[in-house]
């Protein structure tokens, strides 16, 4: 775990990396550097999910000829990998390497009250909440800066029926994501970290059928394709009842239309972002699985 070293070790590895890529690409700015980067953690993504897993992590690593600093390199591992799911997202790694992240890496205590708010979304609204939440930032946002203050953030939650949001949760989210203290936050920051969370191999699962739907290779879906089989009675929503298979239609038709697809088309990121919300409800990753192979019997059957 990243606590076997101090914080300034791991930062002076980090700087290690840095001036190593910044060789290897000629001194040519951080953006080359950390997209050198990715491409060598890409060769090892072998399922293309954008994330690798600890011992392909070592691989790439050595492959940079980083050898006998074991701990280091599990270290910086382990920091990326907050929530322990033995899986990091190499980009976001990469670009945390360059100082290129724009998200906040957020620490134990906010970790904690976004893991408690998803779960109240989870219980109140359902997968569609974080949809619904989306929404509610967005219509505050009038000047479209994709900032709010506290009282925003508050009242989005509040307007979505989370009632057990407390001022001291927002302190607490405001402490670790507004890092200049400008008194507002990136919503989209708390989004991604609202939905962060599925396992490798949900994500691996689900990229196998992403694939199979995509018939035509190009890295995209009709969305009509997606209705035609998509078998909405095995939506957790429309099992506990909170919504029936028309509801859960529509929510699939407005989380793509919103989320920016663009001729009714919907790429992977968005297909993953959705389903991002469904597995929130679903426990464990047999059920996840049980999940896909109900709503896309047709297709995941032939996998």
């Amino acid at each position: 775990m990243s606590s076997q070293i101090s914080i300034r070790k791991l930062k002076d590895f980090e700087k290690r990396i840095r001036e190593k890529m910044s060789v290897k690409t000629g001194f040519s700015g951080d953006e080359v550097s950390a997209k050198k980067l990715k491409e060598v953690f890409r060769h090892y993504d072998i399922d293309e999910v954008g994330e690798i897993d600890l011992p392909k992590f070592i691989a790439a690593m050595a492959v940079l000829n980083f050898v006998g600093v074991q701990r280091e390199v599990e270290a910086l591992f382990h920091f990326y990998d907050s929530e322990e799911r033995g899986a990091i997202d190499y980009v976001e790694l990469a670009n945390g390497i360059f100082g290129l992240n724009t998200k906040p890496i957020i620490g134990k205590k906010c970790r904690e009250v976004v893991d408690k708010l998803k779960y109240s979304i989870i219980a109140s609204v359902g997968p569609s909440g974080f949809h619904k939440l989306e929404k509610h930032f967005s219509a505050m946002d009038k000047n479209k800066s994709h900032e709010l203050n506290r009282d925003e953030i508050l009242n989005g939650f509040r307007c979505l029926g989370v009632g057990n949001i407390s001022l001291n949760d927002i302190d607490t989210i405001f402490n670790s994501m507004d890092t200049n203290d400008k008194g507002v936050i990136i919503y989209d920051d708390l989004l991604i970290y609202l939905l962060t969370g599925m396992s490798h191999q949900r994500k691996l699962s689900l990229h196998n059928l992403f694939n199979a739907l995509d018939t035509s290779r190009t890295g995209a879906v009709f969305i009509s394709e997606l209705l035609k089989n998509c078998d909405f009675r095995a939506h957790p929503s429309v099992i506990d009842g909170t919504m029936s298979e028309a509801d859960a239609r529509e929510d699939m038709i407005s989380c793509f239309h919103y989320g920016g697809s663009q001729d009714g088309m919907v790429f992977w990121q968005e297909f993953l972002d959705y389903h991002k919300c469904i597995s929130l409800a679903i426990e464990s990753d047999q059920q996840f699985e049980e999940y896909l192979r109900h709503t896309w019997d047709g297709v995941y059957n032939k996998l």
